[in-house]
């Protein structure tokens, strides 16, 4: 019966067509629809006690009721969703952990100007959420954020890169790298904590997403770190770590980072050394319970005291960091523009167009 009415009250908010004979339905807008599904099955004010003992029972209905919403047809199909956000209850008291899913598997999670959007528009809608919570409010009191697929994010979409170095416009270049890195340190804004699980490769700007966008990580045992802005593509380094890197593992520890020394890449071991991990799990499913975990307990303590921590904890503070990207981003243009950069890729380029003709894969 509860199905019954969240697939009928999809269709009567215009969010999904019913298709005679079966229950199938077809999604318009992912973010209602969301919204939707939390009331049906998210809604613990109203739930029975056993409900609350056993929220991992909802958890599968919601995504079972999700995946009928779902089903694609060509004539009714929207914006792919390339950031995805769901939230979840833990402990007795049902607090609530948003989880944010870079979801762009199929090129490991590389982010272009329409995942940077969509993040932006998610952290939006959840810092309007976050200042007007209260006890009873769905508003998430901490944050896990993962990708989905073999990687956490392989940094920025070599297309997105390729065309700016191919530009003349240092001016339009510069802009458009800082307002790319600031839709994802938007999230540094929020008063509550984030948790990433990172696995796989976490490369250029996505380490800098791994670094600059959460308070704690959790690292799976496969995962590959990689600062390549400088020694592999001749660029400055960008998405605020030129300030963050430093402020968390101090100047000497940053630069071994940045100029990948002695070695290309910094396992789950190194970070934990360094303290950017405060635990290494087996794998990726390990390394996502594990952060929920954390996020869950975190979300537990006083929202207040949390808010008031996390302003002194976060260095450089959000409102400093745009100064911070603003030079980031005038000094990688001018990068872009050189010679050795465009070179670089260029060579890229090239390697790419011989991938799709058979050829090997270009290396990250």
């Amino acid at each position: 019966m509860l199905m019954a009415r969240f697939v009928k009250e999809l269709v009567r908010s215009g969010l999904a067509r019913a298709r005679t004979g079966t229950s199938t339905t077809t999604t318009t807008t992912t973010t209602r629809t969301t919204r939707i599904a939390e009331r049906y099955f998210f809604d613990l004010d109203s739930a029975t006690t056993q409900q609350k003992k056993n929220k991992e029972n909802l958890v599968p209905r919601f995504k079972l009721a999700m995946m009928m919403s779902s089903a694609s047809s060509s004539s009714s199909c929207t914006r792919e969703e390339v950031v995805e956000y769901e939230l979840r209850r833990y402990g007795a008291e049902g607090v609530g952990i948003g989880v944010i899913t870079l979801s762009a598997p199929d090129r490991m999670n590389a982010f272009d100007a329409k995942m940077a959007n969509q993040f932006k528009t998610l952290v939006h809608r959840l810092e309007r959420e976050v200042l007007g919570s209260t006890p009873k409010s769905r508003a998430p009191r901490a944050l896990v954020l993962r990708g989905r697929g073999p990687a956490f994010c392989a940094g920025g979409d070599l297309g997105l890169l390729g065309e700016i170095a191919r530009s003349d416009d240092l001016e339009g270049n510069a802009r458009r790298l800082t307002e790319l890195y600031a839709s994802f340190l938007s999230i540094r804004r929020l008063k509550i904590p984030v948790v990433a699980a990172i696995h796989g490769y976490c490369v250029g700007g996505g380490a800098g997403i791994a670094v600059g966008c959460a308070d704690v990580r959790v690292a799976s045992r496969d995962t590959k770190l990689r600062f390549n802005f400088f020694r592999e593509l001749g660029i400055t380094p960008g998405m605020g770590t030129t300030a963050v890197l430093p402020a968390l593992v101090g100047p000497a520890e940053a630069a071994k980072l940045l100029f990948q020394v002695p070695r290309r890449d910094a396992s789950a071991e190194d970070l934990h050394r360094l303290g950017l991990a405060c635990e290494v799990a087996a794998d990726r499913d390990s390394a996502f319970k594990a952060a929920c975990a954390i996020a869950g307990g975190l979300g537990a303590a006083n929202p207040v005291a949390t808010a008031s921590y996390l302003g002194s904890l976060r260095v450089p503070r959000y409102e400093d960091l745009a100064g911070v990207l603003e030079r980031e981003g005038e000094k990688q243009a001018k990068c872009f523009a050189s010679e050795h950069t465009r070179a670089v890729f260029k060579a890229i380029g090239e390697r790419a167009g011989r991938r799709q003709g058979g050829g090997p894969a270009p290396k990250l």
